[in-house]
């Protein structure tokens, strides 16, 4: 018992004595540990967030205002749904008003304000989101532009590419300060 006494003693006092020293190398610990943390959060949200924003894989068509109901047809061919695309629905020039009015209340009252409704007429297509089905998306895209009625199809793959590429960029980064 006097030898665990004494071993305790002696700790606390040395403690004591380096408490600057004791209290910088605790302080840089934590900080340490803080920045790997923080880096492992940034990281496992934008990993989150781009696996999410995969799943809901959507691809825009949007149709030039003077496109004829052959046209229309001739885009809605190419939109059957099968290894690629999961299915896709139409949005009018009213449709989408009405959803933009909902989405920025605030600017309701400018949109009314226009003459004409700015806004093109569209197709909205869910992708599957299998790899396999996203390799096919660029030949899509490309079909779709080269097809009559169609004014822009907007497909956001870059965004996540770079989403992904920013993760990577992160855990590199934590990797390098957790070590």
């Amino acid at each position: 018992m006097r030898a665990f006494r004494y071993a305790l003693d002696e700790a606390l006092s040395s403690l004591w004595r380096g408490r600057r020293s004791g209290f910088m190398a605790t302080a840089t610990i934590a900080v340490a540990l803080f920045v790997l943390g923080a880096f492992l959060w940034i990281a496992s949200t934008l990993d989150r967030l781009g696996a999410a924003w995969s799943q809901a894989a959507e691809l825009s068509v949007y149709l030039d205002d003077r496109a004829t109901s052959a046209n229309r047809g001739a885009i809605e061919q190419a939109l059957a749904p099968g290894d690629l695309v999961a299915g896709f629905e139409f949005v009018s020039k009213e449709e989408a008003a009405k959803r933009f009015k909902q989405t920025f209340t605030e600017l309701a009252g400018t949109f009314d304000s226009l003459d004409a409704n700015p806004l093109p007429p569209s197709y909205e297509v869910r992708l599957h989101t299998a790899s396999a089905a996203r390799a096919g998306v660029e030949d899509l895209v490309d079909r779709l532009r080269k097809l009559a009625g169609v004014s822009d199809v907007k497909y956001d793959r870059q965004w996540l590419e770079r989403l992904r590429a920013a993760v990577t960029i992160v855990r590199a980064i934590g990797l390098v300060l957790g070590t």
